[in-house]
């Protein structure tokens, strides 16, 4: 029997991401640093508006965290700030080489900090020690590189003066994030991760946010189990009792909320303080967890989201159990 020899076309055969012919998927080459997490986006500057968009609040004393992946490990991580005017945004003169943030703005993790995640690094920022230095305004963190194409900045954030008056209206959530995220951005084109790996980090990376919200306490949240005895009466063997919460937003973008509410609120560690002056007690610093749902009442052209709510749980119940 005869015998050909077939030659592939080598346009025909390629190793295509996530085909067969691969043992192991590699993921798309990019440029830019990735975001792994965060409360607040941090992205290529875009020809969007900047008034009419939401921009967050903070108050001096919160600190908000920016974690990264990077190309490479020779990638240059430089965080500034930019401060706007009122007609452009300058940086801030922090005092250090070309501006870089650094110790006086809050902590940095260089890349590689960690050596379960070499190409991980970011920047704590406290916003306390701006204030200090800086004062109050609009600012946005900036991932500085030599290109200018590849730079990244966060939406705006408007920093103020820690008032009763300026956290009236906010609540403040803080988060330690660990474990393993999807990233709600992925598409099979993008060339983003589908997973942000956190599970072999060293220390929980914390991050907050401060949003235009308020806290409803809602009716106790109730689970008993009785003994029935042998005269027919019936004996409370065991109860358990968790605080149920409802949190209003009143005002956010629709990838803030998404942050807060598929990363802040899947987060290993979520406190929450309530800066409203009439909340229904001293809400300060308390442990809870989400409830697993949420409604919008009204979109308004895709940018902003009124009167969403968010049901949570408090962290720990307040049980009983005879003996």
């Amino acid at each position: 029997m005869a015998t050909i020899d077939i030659i592939p076309d080598v346009d025909r055969t390629k190793d295509y991401y996530g085909s067969i012919h691969k043992t192991v998927c590699t993921q798309l080459v990019t440029v830019l640093p990735e975001q792994i997490l965060g409360s607040i986006p941090v992205e290529v500057e875009s020809s969007g508006c900047f008034s009419v968009c939401y921009e967050p609040c903070f108050i001096e004393g919160d600190i908000s965290g920016f974690l990264f992946k990077f190309p490479s490990s020779s990638f240059d991580d430089n965080y500034k700030l930019e401060r706007w005017d009122g007609t452009i945004w300058s940086e801030v003169v922090t005092g250090n080489p070309n501006n870089v943030l650094g110790i006086e703005s809050g902590t940095k993790f260089d890349v590689g900090y960690d050596t379960n995640y070499t190409l991980y690094g970011g920047f704590k920022v406290d916003w306390g020690d701006v204030f200090g230095l800086f004062g109050g305004g609009k600012y946005r963190f900036v991932v500085d590189n030599t290109t200018p194409s590849n730079k990244l900045y966060s939406a705006g954030i408007n920093l103020k003066e820690n008032t009763c008056d300026n956290k009236d209206g906010t609540v403040y959530f803080r988060f330690e994030s660990y474990g393993r995220y999807e990233n709600f951005k992925y598409t099979e084109s993008n060339g983003m991760d589908r997973f942000y790996d956190l599970i072999d980090i060293t220390n929980n990376w914390v991050d907050g946010c401060r949003y235009e919200a308020r806290i409803e306490a809602q009716p106790y949240e109730t689970e008993q189990t009785e003994v029935k005895l042998s005269n027919f009466s019936n004996n409370l063997h065991y109860s358990e009792e968790r605080a149920v919460y409802n949190l209003i937003i009143f005002r956010s973008s629709f990838e803030l909320f998404s942050r807060l509410y598929l990363y802040g609120m899947d987060s290993f560690n979520i406190q929450a303080t309530d800066g409203n002056s009439d909340a229904p007690y001293d809400f300060d610093s308390i442990d809870v967890i989400k409830d697993g749902s949420n409604e919008f009442d009204q979109y308004v052209n895709n940018k902003l989201i009124y009167n969403t709510n968010v049901l949570l749980k408090s962290k720990y119940d307040l049980g009983f159990k005879t003996c």
